[in-house]
């Protein structure tokens, strides 16, 4: 089981308040309300559109075993990660929110997109501290206590809560993701197209909580599915 209390740094070094994803001397970090994939991506279904993002890591310097994926990208904070195209069973995304250019939906600031290698959600840190490695047998609780920052509201996450429920959640999120997609290619808009105002086009905020999915299923293989 990781340490939480080890710190976890932003890409520029800034010290963030995340949780250690495992117990390697070098590993991601996920803020303690996010669900921690095993490719490095931090999932949060505190609200929708949920939000998957590259958090910080425990090795300061930034070297093997953190997070590989837009770490050039508001290195003082998390970074969101966003898809912009399925095409042929593949799946590309954007570090940030994608725009348009007035004909196709492209990812900002002239950023190449890039594929996710395959992820599942680890039991046993951040959102699913309480959650065992083995499928849950009771009936799920309502967690006692929530907390809330400038960018997330905590979700009940008590002891024994049923993985195929966080499942269900990712897939909702995916669905979401497809619609917002089409919508933007109708609408063709000559701005750049923002989410709600609690998420940056690149940032995300690491100060406040959550965020799994069944070990049976990848995670990133339900966020793919979505076209």
């Amino acid at each position: 089981m990781a340490n939480s209390t080890r710190q976890c740094y932003f890409p520029n070094g800034t010290p963030s308040g995340d949780v250690p994803c495992s117990s390697d001397e070098a590993t991601g970090c996920c803020t303690s309300g996010d669900i921690c994939l095993s490719n490095g991506i931090c999932l949060n279904v505190a609200h929708q559109p949920y939000v998957a993002s590259r958090g910080s890591c425990t090795d300061k310097e930034w070297g093997n075993g953190c997070p590989r994926y837009c770490k050039d990208v508001n290195r003082d904070g998390g970074c969101s990660i966003i898809n912009l195209t399925y095409i042929n069973g593949i799946a590309t995304y954007c570090c940030g929110t994608p725009i348009t250019n007035g004909t196709n939906v492209i990812c900002p600031e002239g950023m190449d997109s890039f594929q996710i290698a395959t992820g599942h959600a680890l039991t046993g840190v951040a959102l699913l501290s309480n959650v065992s490695s083995s499928p849950a047998t009771t009936a799920p609780s309502s967690s006692d206590t929530a907390a809330q920052s400038c960018h997330d509201t905590a979700i009940g996450a008590g002891v024994g809560v049923p993985l195929g429920v966080i499942a269900l959640m990712a897939l909702t999120w995916a669905l979401f993701e497809r619609k917002a997609r089409r919508a933007m290619r109708t609408q063709v808009p000559q701005t750049v197209v923002v989410s709600d105002d609690k998420h940056a086009p690149y940032t995300r905020n690491h100060n406040g909580p959550p965020s799994e999915l069944p070990q049976t299923r990848d995670v990133a293989e339900l966020m793919d599915r979505n076209e």
